[in-house]
């Protein structure tokens, strides 16, 4: 079995671990942390570049569920910024004030090697942001209970626009260590056609999408940079060990790591689909 081969079967055993209620919800986690990091570098290093050129664009969608006072559209703020940094291009549906059934919903276009990563990657990102930030509040709730709610709301912006900055960031940081991996392996043509794909893209959604600014938020800088470091502590789209400062923020992350997972149910339809 070759190398390629090879980390494919570990991608489809890590998602089938991350669906799986029998394992402990530490296993799950990782398993979904780990399988989103293979496969955004495995979609870099594996790019046969005659078949990366013949590959369609394609959307898919994650439905944010949540009316105007909830974190539905601070998410969706979240998994623009990160799929971005994965060359990709999300947008949204503001249906937050659909009687019955209040959301978001968030579409992402791509090829579908990466769509395939971007997609589990954005439901985790989804589930942490929410465990993160119930983590904050308890932590901070003297502050949070005398704030009065739109400043409440600006406090929990913060926290989620900063934690997805921080997994934009590290998702930035694993396409370009595989890119530099690829070009020592004497494959320097991978940055290019990784560029080409992503001015397809750009042309794709210029001609069929008509998109406008979205609505602009109101956040937090203290929990923004609060939010920043509890995304760098949790792993997401990164293949590295967090730094040591980031160790508090991690313990906190890892104490709501049982209610995000209940939350990533929702999450396992996508997985299965990757």
């Amino acid at each position: 079995m070759n190398d390629d081969k090879k980390i494919q079967q570990q991608i489809r055993a890590l998602l089938a671990l991350a669906q799986d209620e029998g394992a402990s919800a530490s296993e799950r986690e990782v398993a979904t942390k780990r399988a989103s990091v293979l496969m955004a570098r495995h979609a870099i290093t594996s790019l046969d570049v005659e078949a990366a050129e013949r590959e369609r664009i394609e959307e898919r969608e994650l439905v944010l569920r949540g009316g105007r006072s909830t974190a539905s559209y601070a998410t969706c703020v979240a998994i623009e910024k990160a799929a971005d940094a994965a060359g990709l291009v999300a947008y949204y549906r503001d249906r937050r004030d659909r009687r019955g059934d209040p959301h978001v919903l968030v579409r992402v276009a791509g090829f579908g090697s990466d769509l395939d990563w971007v997609m589990p990657l954005a439901a985790a990102l989804a589930s942490y942001t929410a465990a993160g930030w119930a983590s904050w509040r308890r932590a901070n709730s003297a502050r949070y209970k005398r704030s009065k709610a739109p400043h409440r709301r600006q406090l929990r912006d913060g926290f989620i626009i900063g934690f997805g900055i921080a997994v934009a960031d590290a998702v930035r940081e694993t396409r370009t260590a595989a890119l530099t991996e690829a070009s020592d392996d004497g494959a320097p043509t991978r940055a290019v056609v990784v560029r080409s794909r992503e001015a397809r893209i750009a042309e794709w959604v210029e001609q069929r999408l008509d998109l406008k600014p979205g609505a602009r938020l109101t956040s937090n800088n203290d929990t923004r940079r609060a939010g920043y470091s509890a995304g760098r502590a949790s792993g997401l789209g990164t293949r590295k060990a967090p730094p040591e400062g980031a160790k508090g923020e991690l313990a906190l992350a890892h104490r709501a790591v049982t209610a995000a997972l209940v939350q990533l149910r929702g999450a396992r339809a996508v997985l299965a689909g990757a």
